[in-house]
Parts: C-alpha cells; sequence; structure tokens
C-alpha cells in the first residue's frame, strides 16, 4: 500500500506511458497536488511514487499488474491511459497495425477483465488522453494511428458499462496541436503553426501539454460529480469555428 508521511493514505493514480511526453506531464502535474503515482512505461519515470518497466505487448505481465493494482492495493483514484503505440519499422502495414492495436488496447483489456473479477466496492475513474485524430480525419496522418485511436476511444467507453462491483467513471481527454512548454524556444514549422493557429481562434493561446494534463487531473475526480462517458476537447476553441471563418481566416 502506497502511504505518505499524513494521516492518512494519499490518493492514488495509476498513468499508462508515464514517460512519454504527456504522460510525463500527468505525472507532474499529479505529483504536485498531492497524489501518489504508480506509473506505467517503456522506461521508467523515476519522478513518480512507482515506476514499473512493461512492454505493452507482454498482455500476462499487463494483467498480472492490473490484478495487483485492484486487488492488493487501496483502489486508485483513477486509471490514466495516455500511452501510445510504437511499432518495428521493418513490418508490414497489416502486422504493424495488428501491433499497434494490441499495444494500444491490452491495458484496457487488461482492466477490463480484472473489473469483471473484483468484488471491491467503491469508485474508479479512467480517464483516457489521446490526440483528436480519434474524432477527425487528418489526411496527412498515418492511417493506421487513426484506426487505434479510434479504438482506444471505444475501449474507454465501453469500460463504463462493464459488468463490475466498482463504479466506472470513464471519460475521454481530446486534444489537437499543442505547445511544449517544457521548451524553451521551438523550430520554424512550429512557430509558423502555432502563429497561424492563433489567427484562427481569437488570438487565444494555443493550448499547451500543461493544459492537457491539468484537464486530465481534473477527471480524476469525475465520479465525485457524475460525470461519464463525456469528451473534453482542449484545442482552444479552435474545433467550434466553421470551415468557411477558418478559409477566410488564413485568405488574409
Amino acid at each position: 500500500m502506497l502511504i505518505s508521511n499524513k494521516e492518512s493514505p494519499t490518493a492514488t493514480i495509476v498513468v499508462y506511458g508515464s514517460n512519454g511526453l504527456v504522460g510525463k506531464a500527468v505525472c507532474t502535474e499529479a505529483l504536485r497536488i498531492g497524489y501518489d503515482v504508480i506509473g506505467l512505461g517503456r522506461t521508467k519515470n523515476n519522478a513518480c511514487t512507482k515506476s514499473i518497466e512493461i512492454d505493452f505487448l507482454n498482455y500476462d505481465h499487463l494483467a498480472e499488474i492490473t490484478h495487483d493494482l485492484i486487488e492488493e492495493h487501496n483502489i486508485a483514484a483513477a486509471f490514466v491511459f495516455c500511452h501510445r503505440s510504437r511499432v518495428a519499422s521493418n513490418l508490414s502495414e497489416a502486422e504493424a497495425l495488428l501491433q499497434a492495436t494490441a499495444i494500444d488496447i491490452y491495458p484496457y483489456l487488461a482492466l477490463k477483465e480484472e473489473l469483471n473479477k473484483t468484488k471491491r466496492k467503491g469508485s474508479l475513474n479512467v480517464v483516457t488522453v489521446t490526440s483528436n485524430a480519434a474524432f477527425r480525419y487528418a489526411p496527412d496522418v498515418n492511417f493506421d494511428y487513426h484506426v487505434t485511436k479510434h479504438a482506444q476511444i471505444a475501449a474507454s467507453i465501453g469500460l463504463a458499462s462493464v459488468s463490475s462491483s466498482l463504479d466506472i467513471y470513464s471519460n475521454i481527454v481530446s486534444f489537437g496541436e499543442v505547445v511544449d512548454n517544457s521548451k524553451q524556444e521551438h523550430d520554424p514549422y512550429h512557430r509558423q503553426l502555432f502563429n497561424t493557429m492563433r489567427r484562427c481562434s481569437s488570438s487565444r493561446p494555443v493550448p499547451t501539454i500543461g493544459n492537457v494534463a491539468t484537464a486530465t487531473i481534473m477527471l480524476c475526480k469525475a465520479s465525485s460529480i457524475g460525470i461519464c462517458g463525456q469528451t473534453f476537447v482542449i484545442d482552444s476553441g479552435l474545433s467550434s469555428i466553421t470551415q468557411e471563418s477558418i478559409v477566410r481566416l488564413l485568405s488574409r
């Protein structure tokens, strides 16, 4: 059991992909506001309270870890999925898609199976952090990426409906292009891209990875206000602007 120096146990969140760009930001924000963080990643994030190195293609190991997280610890406040697939470059398109789907979906399946079996009571929040490629098609982005992002959304929504003694609240944070606020300066391509985006969003700043992390941590308490099955879009309102307006703005 993860216990802090306080008189009562600190709430814990589990972060998948804890050493990726977004995962690190989520872990940092969670630790900042007082959560214990169990990080799962291809490599360890030593800033976490506990860090577990894992191969996301090893389903048996995932299932074992998930069992331990549910049955051997206090129920975590939330499971946060912000991992993404990374496959070998020498695979055929079909092989790459199958492997990417397995990497992206196995953690959900392992959690689903454990939720079906557990007899524990309480509530569990699930937060899926994913790009808006799951909702809007980008022709210049890899086809397989869109497929696996859609699969993650389906898995996330499905978790809210599994038969379990726990009450599951599953929600999604969807983001588009975001500023990496860990960088002092961006390359010329990204500077031009961000300037163009600002022209289309009424001069509001382009969202940062920190904004994504903040929204994610907010949803780690979704059960306290009954939020479930919702998608929270982090894009400074850009997706609410009409296509015609965007074209006119960019033509000026």
